[in-house]
């Protein structure tokens, strides 16, 4: 066996260990489903940075590898040298997709530049003992190589039943089951971080054929890149679909959910900026939109903006919907600081002085997730609860603007 062929039977091997669920560095998904498709891909951003991080120092999302090669007997120095020299070899991923009611599930493993007969076999290998479609993917994989030898390349090296609908037609449906599952809660298990690298797939796949995206393709694309954590690319599509025919409450649910995963990322202000606009092309369109502007109103807290901000993005909310305003900056927990770098932080006794308010009435609330608050964990105590300073004052200037603790 040559070392091509050692490191493709342990790039087997670890999707077989992620199949079984011991170990799953390169999983999305999870389920036993029926044969979709398979597609040859690059590295999406997040899996090239995990393998960029692990070559240099060993460490990240991939370093569980190396036990891989330890189990087969090597040495830790010698475990780490092979686990670095597989992902050297490695120029893709071959990812094959399988679907069921639940939505869609991936056996993504390394590829090491050719599609020949061992290489084949070792893939099908690699989707477990037993595998039930196993000779559909060889199918698949036949076709997969005939086409690349037909000078078929990203995104259209895709094969098998699904890949027959045409090239857009699949990363559309890729796209859509994705988007269903998660929607409609029947993933279990399958956070938004595991679902990342497909849905990045998917989103640059489409966007990487010539033409004219139809518009539920754009919109679909832009809800793939804020699962990926595209947030500024998404932002940028978005603010493009505006237009005086297009779906408003289509744009503003994207616009929420970008506002979402930018919190999410703690990284509140770029999407800031492309909701303001959008907030402003929207409304000359289609009048005042309150869920738009509670979603600028959620990032400005969320960066803890000083005063002025703040008092601007609540008299904006007061002045779509006086009552739901009232409502939502009162009770609805959006105070979270998700920055980095959020100012001088106070603790209760503290934070209660410059409210004027007893200690107990800040804990009710920090409780409650209604006053400004920032998470820390400074690795020695553990997480622990502060009130940001700034953005503290900032809310007590709302609140008592709008008199909403009367």
């Amino acid at each position: 066996m040559n070392d091509r062929d050692e490191l493709m039977a342990m790039s087997g091997d670890i999707a077989k260990l992620a199949q079984s669920g011991s170990f799953n560095p390169f999983s999305l998904l999870a389920g036993e489903n029926r044969f979709h498709s398979l597609f040859l891909a690059p590295f999406s951003p997040a899996l090239a940075q995990a393998i960029a991080r692990f070559r240099a120092d060993g460490t990240g999302p991939l370093e569980e590898v190396v036990r891989v090669f330890q189990a087969k007997g090597a040495s830790p120095a010698d475990a780490l040298q092979q686990a670095r020299q597989m992902f050297a070899a490695a120029q893709a991923m071959l990812v094959v997709v399988m679907a069921g009611d639940h939505g869609l599930s991936t056996i993504p493993q390394l590829f090491f530049g050719q599609l020949d007969e061992s290489f084949c076999a070792q893939a099908v290998s690699a989707c477990g003992e037993g595998f039930p479609a196993a000779a559909a993917v060889a199918g698949g994989l036949t076709q997969l190589r005939t086409r690349a030898a037909g000078g078929a390349a990203w995104p259209a090296l895709v094969a098998g039943p699904a890949s027959e609908r045409g090239i857009a037609g699949y990363w559309d449906e890729i796209g859509r089951l994705l988007i269903h599952g998660l929607d409609g809660g029947l993933m279990p298990g399958s956070s938004k971080d595991r679902l990342r690298d497909l849905a990045w797939w998917a989103a640059s796949a489409r966007t990487a054929l010539p033409g004219a995206l139809p518009q539920a393709s754009a919109t679909q694309v832009v809800r793939l890149q804020l699962i990926a954590g595209e947030e500024v690319a998404a932002a940028k599509r978005l603010e493009g679909l505006v237009a005086p025919d297009a779906d408003a409450d289509l744009l503003v649910e994207l616009a929420v959910q970008l506002a979402d995963a930018a919190l999410e990322r703690q990284d509140p202000l770029p999407a800031l900026e492309v909701l303001g606009r959008l907030c402003e092309r929207l409304e000359a369109l289609h009048g005042s939109i309150y869920e738009l502007r509670l979603a600028c109103l959620r990032l400005l807290a969320g960066a803890g903006s000083p005063a002025p901000a703040l008092l601007a993005g609540a008299a904006a909310l007061f002045a779509a919907n006086r009552k739901s305003a009232r409502q939502d900056l009162a009770r609805e927990p959006i105070w979270r600081v998700v920055v980095r770098q959020p100012g001088v932080l106070l603790d209760t006794t503290q934070a209660a002085a410059v409210v004027g308010r007893s200690t107990t009435f800040l804990a009710k609330r920090l409780e409650n997730r209604t006053i400004p608050y920032h998470r820390t964990n400074d690795g020695v105590q553990g997480e622990q609860i502060r009130v940001p300073e700034q953005a503290l004052v900032a809310w007590k200037a709302v609140i008592d603007e709008y008199k909403l603790l009367d």
